[in-house]
């Protein structure tokens, strides 16, 4: 059988797969989706999808503390729809999970932004922690909602080993530069037998323009093979994984094993080039023409608008953030 021919450019990563290590890589994009220059690859060994090459560490860390909310939301603190989008959510996600998220939980969320899912868990009676670098949306946290938000880089994080029941991490790993050390980092502030729940954007997804496929602030795209991997890789055993109808987004529940297993004299590979394939035909496959000639650029434009609108309605009544927040939630037992 004939090795498939790639549509991209073949090139020598500037950086390794964070799953496979490999070099080998083809250029799937060259711009983000404000049309400037972005540079995007995909490993022809595994799948996995990376702006290449990436940022300064400086220029990171700059962005998501002062820049990363201006960019994404034009605002500095959540304004009363992002309150409301973002509590709802908070919400659907404690309900999804209740099973594993009970009152005597110790809940850690990564990139915990506003601080609504931790206000959630905290009124389930969790105890909690949250962990976001951006200024402006951990500064709300703290002082709007009152929950404990360290206002930090997950790397600079320095909590006590095995602390928590669960750690969430809802729209991050794309936003990392290393996935696999930021997950042995979590593994550790988690007990044995404890969860890691992961929710990313999925690359395979075709609800965007090709042209808005890839962003600045993205710095892996991942498809469900390349996640599980990534937990894998950092000693994580794959409970669930699962692929949201509405959303496309794909949601991991990874364990810490009990026990760690002994170290193999042959390491497993986590190269998967049916995989790549996979999401090679998935992108050529999805071009502007087809993109304009289905139905979901034009569903997706009336419902977001009549989700503004419904926001609109629902708002109104309200004078903050937090005020959206309690109505939906109610207030913090103390008051």
């Amino acid at each position: 059988m004939s090795q498939e021919v790639s549509p991209f450019p073949s090139v020598t990563s500037n950086h390794p797969c964070n799953l496979c290590d490999s070099s080998t890589a083809e250029v799937v994009g060259t711009m983000d989706r404000d049309g400037k220059s972005l540079r995007t690859a995909m490993c022809s060994r595994c799948g996995l999808v990376w702006t290449d090459p990436r940022p300064t560490e400086l220029e990171t860390r700059n962005f998501y503390e002062n820049e990363y909310r201006l960019a994404y939301k034009s605002t500095y603190t959540p304004r009363l729809k992002h309150a409301l989008r973002e509590t709802v959510r908070a919400v659907e996600r404690a309900d999804r999970w209740a099973a594993l998220l009970s009152s005597s939980s110790r809940v850690l969320d990564i990139g915990s932004a506003g601080g609504f899912f931790l206000y959630v868990m905290r009124q389930r009676g969790a105890r909690i922690q949250g962990v976001e670098p951006n200024r402006g949306f951990a500064e709300f946290a703290q002082t709007e909602l009152g929950v404990p938000t360290l206002n930090t880089f997950l790397q600079d994080v320095d909590l006590p080993t095995a602390s928590f029941d669960i750690v969430t991490a809802h729209h991050v790993f794309e936003h990392l530069e290393d996935p696999v050390q930021s997950l042995r980092r979590i593994q550790n502030w988690v007990v044995p037998g404890g969860y890691v729940l992961l929710e990313v954007p999925n690359v395979e997804a075709c609800y965007h323009a090709p042209r808005n496929r890839y962003h600045i602030g993205h710095l892996h795209s991942f498809n469900a093979f390349t996640l599980e991997g990534i937990g894998r890789k950092a000693g994580l055993e794959v409970v669930s994984s699962t692929t949201s109808l509405e959303s496309d987004h794909i949601v991991v529940l990874f364990r810490r094993p009990v026990e760690v297993n002994a170290v193999t004299a042959s390491p497993p590979t986590y190269e998967n080039p049916k995989n790549a394939a996979r999401v090679r035909r998935i992108l050529q496959g999805h071009t502007t023409l087809s993109h304009y000639l289905s139905m979901t650029p034009y569903w997706r434009v009336a419902q977001k608008q009549l989700g503004y609108v419904r926001e609109w309605i629902q708002t109104r009544p309200f004078r903050s953030s937090r005020q959206v927040v309690e109505s939906l939630v109610g207030k913090p037992p103390q008051q």
